[in-house]
């Protein structure tokens, strides 16, 4: 491929030496990351090279729109997550160390485990022993993603102020989700049918997930007044309602509910 095809370094990473400080420090240069084309690759290091076949801000961001990005190579993807693609085979943080990328509920490392089983996660450290190596890593397909550099792609998505958010645009199946969400679901026990699809709840579910006595939270007035009206519903329609502090939960558990639940109900700010 031509290094003229792809789109300006600033629009693709960021520079580690600027994060934390202003957007200008973070534009990258050709020490962070340069496009080479594969004559340019080998005069540099030769031909004998590496072959690699290829919740938060991390899931919710990161992954949603790397997903987004490679599920676009399949227009065909079903409602019951059958598609064309390849599991992806590894995900590379080059500049977080192997605590730095998880979360402290753990769930970062559970959703790439469950959505993705055979996957190998590198970190920086594995990043610098290639790097030392000095050899020639192949990778024949690669999605890159950097919250810097995506806030400033100018796009008219950005309005939304996600930076997955342009991806959108991007050709694809409106069943683009379903691979990562079948496997997670299946991964923490729920049933596929005949049908192939995940089972659902034959009523509405309507999940209350309480932050009661932490940063964020409801009034405990208000809280118990949502709580009361919540009943109020399962009584009268017979719906389930689950009043849920997910931090109480295994995360299978805490999946497992979301993946059946119809209405999630939370305090987002506060």
């Amino acid at each position: 491929m031509d290094p003229a095809d792809f789109p300006p370094l600033k629009h693709m990473i960021s520079s580690p030496s600027g994060l934390g400080k202003n957007s200008t420090m973070t534009l990258p240069t050709s020490d962070d990351m340069e496009v080479l084309s594969t004559e340019e690759a080998f005069s540099r290091w030769g031909r004998s090279a590496s072959l690699a076949g290829h919740y938060y801000h991390m899931i919710g961001e990161m992954l949603m729109g790397l997903w987004r990005v490679y599920s676009s190579f399949d227009k065909n993807i079903s409602e019951t997550g059958s598609t064309s693609l390849a599991s992806p085979s590894r995900i590379i943080f080059p500049l977080l160390g192997p605590t730095q990328w998880r979360d402290r509920p753990g769930l970062n490392s559970f959703t790439f485990r469950a959505a993705f089983p055979s996957i190998s996660i590198e970190d920086s450290s594995d990043w610098e022993d290639k790097a030392h190596t000095n050899r020639l890593f192949i990778y024949d397909t690669a999605a890159l993603t950097a919250r810097s550099a995506a806030h400033r792609v100018n796009y008219k998505s950005t309005w939304y102020g996600k930076p997955s958010s342009a991806t959108g645009a991007l050709p694809g199946s409106s069943h683009w989700w379903e691979p990562i969400r079948h496997n997670v679901l299946e991964f923490v026990g729920l049933e596929k049918q005949a049908n192939g699809l995940i089972e659902r709840p034959s009523k509405p579910v309507i999940t209350y997930i309480s932050r009661q006595g932490r940063g964020r939270c409801l009034k405990e007035k208000d809280h118990d007044q949502l709580v009361e009206s919540l009943q109020e519903l399962e009584r009268k329609h017979g719906w389930e309602v689950n009043i849920a502090q997910m931090e109480r939960l295994p995360k299978n558990e805490q999946i497992r509910l979301a993946g059946r639940t119809t209405v999630i109900v939370a305090c987002l700010n506060g």
